[in-house]
């Protein structure tokens, strides 16, 4: 939300959101100083240049250093609070507008601690300099302070301040947009109205009040296009921003925030494109490099995300530590590609109340941890920047359900999860080929048992280029459900990544499910799981290949299985399956192993069953007569008397056959 203040208004007197633009507008009025003073400032970098590189802080530096050599420069206060406001300063910034308004005759609180930390004027010299900071400002500038102030308390999610200070600014269009943007703040904090509103606000009037700014001018269109995204609207926010691009392409800072409303659109691959073409022209910013990272993650492409983010810090000179320290919008992505996740709790807790995003990853955090009840605890809490994550958080807390129903055999909660999971797929705050809606969808179905419902979901998740393992496993379970089990054989081969399945959709799965994370840091939709490869995908593996008749390949699979705590229970599965669809010579197979590994009277029961089957089968002639020296070899391995009487079966029926060939 941030971000909205910075295209909201420029401070200093215009207004713009282009860089280029602003760094025009900079360059002139840094020269118009240089000439007003006759003096030349090759000593220190260029104010101007810093701006346009947005090198905020040693603007910052810059200017304090100006002040401290005694060296002036026009609106020298009004600049530092725009680059203390950009380089995120924003209590600082706003210390340095309430000095401004005291010196221009304001009513305003004074800060001495923060004044003084900026080698501002103290408050019994404030006065003095009151006269100069009247000459140097316009009438039109210091009608801005209160925005500008009010600005800071947006920024700060101060809604409340932000409203009270903009009541003394005078109206117009800056004051209009910080107005609609605050009264959004305000209601994610307070549904029950504004504090200076007699009757309660609602999302209907600010709506209308976000449709009426697309008539406006350019900065009106701007600020409606970043309350749409805030508000999840993500292709009205594209279409705007697509427009006002098409007017000015020379705005190139509209391509990124048009490719972030692509990528929550599902879009992947225009908002790469985008983003792409953005930092081809500016490639130190950190926003876009972060966007496209994670455009490359999600759409698998891991390894070039690997090779970007290391020529990104080689570009820079920095390491991926330093990178972290220097990116808050990097710095949790950077945690899971170094596999720190310990460490995101700390870098995300400050930031649940800023970003959604960051609520929903630490939930994630605690389901990873088995702890549904921890992230369902989270998801309860009031969220304060937009009804838009309601749509996810619904996903989520979906995802938490089930995963508590299942542990459990709690019917309810299983009942509720698929109550969330359909709302999600049929709301309209995004596109019926978002992935998400898709998934969401897939999973109610499933939960409801109409398998061919969600099969279909699966074949359009898999058209949009999702080939995640999750994908492949819930499409496995799904062809199995329907009996299709050479499919269901291909989609768990599919699997490249053997520890990665999505949630069961059994009454009692083999054991707890554990979301990992996504590389955008946020939901998308597929809500992962780790199931040990020692349990879960071993016997599903296996069974699939028992049922598309192909057991010779299943009965390999457990053979190399030996020495794992899971190799006898596999083997028995892989037995008695075997038996079950009548495969007898495999069910033998394995079960002559176990009869050597673990003799007992079920493993003995077993073997025997499965030759009397086998001899049955060849005098059937449902297997060949070559099967037989095979056969007694087995049971000469074997001792008892239900074996003597299958070897004598066995070799009637050889001799049997050899008659019939004379």
């Amino acid at each position: 939300m941030s971000r909205l203040g910075s295209t909201l208004i420029r401070q200093g007197g215009s207004l713009t959101s282009c860089a280029t633009q602003e760094g025009t507008e900079i360059r002139a009025i840094h020269a118009a100083s240089n000439n007003r003073n006759g003096t030349k400032r090759d000593s220190l970098p260029n104010l101007a240049d810093l701006l346009c590189s947005r090198n905020f802080k040693s603007a910052v530096s810059l200017l304090q250093k100006e002040r401290s050599s005694g060296r002036s420069r026009p609106k020298s206060d009004l600049w530092l609070g725009y680059c203390l406001f950009h380089a995120r300063e924003y209590k600082e910034a706003l210390a340095v507008y309430e000095r401004l308004m005291r010196v221009s005759g304001l009513p305003t609180e004074w800060e001495r601690t923060d004044c003084e930390k900026y080698s501002l004027p103290s408050a019994a010299s404030a006065e003095t300099s009151a006269g100069t900071c009247n000459n140097e400002l316009s009438s039109d500038e210091k009608e801005q302070l209160p925005l500008l102030k009010g600005l800071c308390h947006f920024a700060l999610q101060q809604p409340e301040k932000g409203l009270a200070e903009i009541r003394h600014a005078k109206p117009g269009p800056m004051q209009r947009r910080l107005l609609l943007l605050l009264r959004m703040q305000w209601q994610h904090q307070d549904p029950r109205g504004t504090p200076f509103s007699k009757e309660p606000d609602s999302w209907e009037d600010i709506d209308r009040a976000i449709e009426s700014l697309e008539e406006g001018d350019r900065d009106d269109q701007l600020c409606a296009a970043a309350a749409y995204f805030s508000r999840c609207r993500y292709q009205k926010g594209a279409d705007l921003y697509g427009s006002l691009l098409s007017a000015d392409p020379k705005a190139t800072a509209l391509k990124v925030y048009r490719a972030l409303c692509c990528f929550r659109l599902g879009n992947v691959q225009e908002a790469e494109r985008l983003t792409q073409e953005y930092l081809a022209q500016h490639p130190g910013s950190l926003f876009a490099s972060n966007l496209l990272w994670c455009c490359l993650v999600t759409q698998g492409q891991k390894e070039a995300a690997q090779k970007f983010l290391q020529g990104l810090c080689e570009e820079m000179q920095l390491r991926v530590e330093d990178l972290m320290a220097l990116s808050e919008t990097l710095r949790p992505n950077l945690c899971f590609v170094q596999g720190a996740s310990r460490e995101l709790p700390a870098i995300l807790e400050p930031l649940v109340g800023v970003l959604p995003e960051a609520r929903y990853n630490l939930a994630l955090f605690h389901l990873q941890r088995d702890k549904p009840e921890d992230a369902l605890a989270l998801l309860r809490e009031p969220l304060l920047l937009s009804n838009a994550s309601v749509f996810l958080e619904k996903a989520l807390k979906a995802g938490a359900l089930l995963m508590l129903g299942q542990c459990g055999g709690r019917e309810a909660l299983l009942t509720e999860a698929q109550s969330l999971f359909q709302e999600v797929a049929s709301s309209k705050q995004a596109p019926e080929d978002c992935p998400l809606k898709l998934q969401c969808a897939m999973y109610s179905f499933c939960l409801q048992g109409e398998h061919q419902k969600a099969w279909a979901c699966s074949e359009r998740l898999l058209a949009c280029g999702n080939k995640q393992p999750a994908l492949h496993w819930t499409r496995m379970l799904l062809a199995a459900s329907m009996g299709i089990y050479e499919e269901a054989l291909a989609c768990i081969l599919a699997i490249d990544d053997k520890t990665c399945a999505l949630f069961s959709f059994t009454r009692n799965p083999p054991r707890a499910s554990q979301p990992i994370f996504n590389a955008q840091c946020r939901v998308v939709g597929l809500l992962l799981c780790r199931h040990g490869i020692e349990e879960c995908y071993p016997c599903w593996f296996v069974r699939l290949h028992v049922k598309a008749q192909r057991p010779e390949d299943g009965f390999r699979f457990c053979m190399q299985q030996q020495g794992t705590p899971g190799f006898l229970p596999l083997l028995q599965q892989f037995a008695a399956d075997c038996h079950v669809t009548k495969q007898y010579r495999s069910a033998l197979e394995a079960f002559a192993v176990l009869e050597q590994v673990q003799p007992n009277h079920e493993t003995h029961r077993g073997f025997c069953a499965a030759a009397a089957g086998l001899i049955l089968q060849i005098a059937c002639g449902q297997q060949t007569v070559e099967a037989i020296p095979w056969l007694l070899q087995l049971l000469n391995s074997s001792q008892g008397s239900s074996v003597t009487d299958l070897k004598a079966a066995a070799q009637r029926v050889a001799l049997d056959f050899e008659k019939q060939q004379h």
